[in-house]
């Protein structure tokens, strides 16, 4: 691997981990295993939001869409504490790296 990659893959994980650090915050409480409040699904891991639905596409291309739109997080949803939208720094982490075809995923973030 060349420097260039190394750091690209560094980067590229930072993303990730970046993301996570959202998701964790703003999504799981909903977003888990099992999935709560009528999430149809868990986003715990990398792996969950590169999973294909029925149509073969991929969660990460549906995660963009409803953060884009700002569907998500549900501020409908009727649950105590109340749902928080996603911050403007919350919002851009999360499409940043929603943006690569796929986003990238790290080994680990600790």
């Amino acid at each position: 691997m060349s420097t260039a990659e190394a750091g690209a893959t560094h980067e590229v994980n930072s993303e990730w981990c970046a993301a996570l650090a959202v998701l964790e915050t703003k999504c799981q409480r909903c977003h888990a295993n099992p999935p709560q409040n009528g999430a149809p699904f868990a986003l715990l891991t990398y792996e969950d939001t590169q999973a294909l639905d029925r149509n073969r596409t991929p969660r990460f291309e549906k995660m963009r869409e409803v953060v884009e739109s700002d569907y998500m997080p549900p501020g409908f949803l009727k649950v105590t504490p109340p749902v928080e939208p996603l911050s403007a720094a919350e919002k851009s982490t999360l499409l940043a790296w929603l943006a690569g075809e796929p986003p990238l995923g790290a080994a680990s973030c600790d």
